[in-house]
């Protein structure tokens, strides 16, 4: 891990110092989890710094006393520990171009386990995440599967795809458009909003009003997950992935179709069900070597994804 004085070496991220631009979408997304955060979540995407930013930023916004509308102040004592001098006592940066080894995981497990020393939470940042070595990486994996009351991690990587899919499997993913500045523009917003509608198109929009109506009724979701001509362990990955699509667009308040509206008025906790729910569900289909009853899955989830067992 990066100790202070490898910190005061890094190139100082001119980005942390103000809101990003045309980034309202991302606050909105920070506002709506600030009641009950993710223990981990993943922002993927966009460039090195502003991933960075993102997450000091992030991590401000959860210790801030005077946070408003997903922002941190930027000017409080707070803010200036994490976001200028990365002082804080419950910020942990782990930052692979500095060095990280499977023994500074391990040693801070520890810590993990205790309360924030001074703030509301301890946020741990791991930057360029997909550079981890196999075994820190399994270490790291270990460390999410406890619960850590009051702990947040916040992990960066360009694309998840390079990351563990059972870490994937158990974090939020937010995805920042892959643009040379800071700037979010309105297009590349719109452009993410039409990825999404592209997906519940056709084959599996039917699948995914069949589990809503299965949510609202209880019908009609049996004979779907059944059908061997269209399920299988991809298509069960791909059903997640649109949801987990739409989830994303709730929390941004920008609901795009109807399954997206109706999850809109689910509450926080059922939402943030469904995401852990989905999160078991994969890393069934995913185990090596496979043989799973893909059907049951899918049926385990649309079962269990609101209901409390």
């Amino acid at each position: 891990m990066a100790e202070k004085e490898d910190l005061e070496k890094l190139p100082v991220n001119s980005l942390v110092h103000a809101p990003l631009e045309n980034a309202e979408h991302l606050y909105r997304y920070f506002s709506f989890l600030r009641e009950n955060p993710p223990q981990s979540i993943i922002f993927e995407g966009g460039t090195q710094e502003t991933r960075e930013a993102l997450a000091l930023q992030y991590a401000a916004f959860f210790n801030c006393k005077q946070a408003k509308d997903g922002k941190p102040c930027f000017i409080c004592s707070t803010c200036k520990q994490i976001l200028i001098e990365r002082v804080f006592n419950d910020l942990l940066f782990f930052d692979t171009k500095a060095g990280v080894k499977v023994e500074d995981i391990r040693e801070k497990r520890a810590v993990w386990g205790v309360a924030p020393y001074a703030g509301a939470y301890r946020v741990t940042v791991f930057n360029e995440a997909q550079k981890l070595g196999l075994e820190s990486a399994n270490t790291l994996l270990k460390t999410l599967e406890d619960p850590r009351p009051q702990n947040l991690f916040v992990i960066l990587t360009p694309q998840r795809e390079q990351l563990l899919k059972t870490i994937v499997s158990r974090s939020f993913v937010f995805i920042l458009p892959h643009k040379q500045s800071g700037v979010v523009s309105s297009d590349a917003q719109g452009s993410q909003k039409n990825e999404a509608n592209k997906i519940v198109d056709t084959v599996m929009q039917d699948y995914l009003y069949a589990l809503l109506n299965f949510w609202t009724t209880g019908i009609g979701w049996f004979e779907k997950s059944t059908n061997k001509e269209i399920v299988s362990v991809e298509f069960a990955l791909n059903f997640f992935l649109a949801i987990q699509q739409q989830l994303r667009f709730v929390f941004l308040k920008d609901c795009s179709n109807s399954f997206s509206c109706a999850l809109e008025k689910m509450s926080l906790a059922e939402l943030q069900r469904i995401q852990k729910t989905i999160a078991l569900a994969e890393e069934a289909l995913l185990l090596k070597p496979s043989n799973v009853d893909v059907p049951l899955v899918l049926d385990w989830f649309a079962t269990h994804a609101l209901v409390e067992k």
